[in-house]
């Protein structure tokens, strides 16, 4: 859900350029309110890219 954010646009763009390296591990954290089987979790519709 987050593949389109800035940064992570740009942290994808540097490990393409092999500016850093390659990858072997990432870890990621994220708080929702609400969290659950609902929204763009289980709705395909709302999960899209949103530009």
């Amino acid at each position: 859900m987050w593949r389109y954010r800035d940064e992570v646009v740009a942290t994808r763009d540097r490990i393409a350029a092999g500016s850093v390296g390659r990858p072997v591990r990432t870890r990621g954290y994220g708080i929702h309110a609400g969290w659950g089987p609902g929204g763009w979790f289980s709705d395909q519709s709302l999960a899209a890219e949103a530009r």
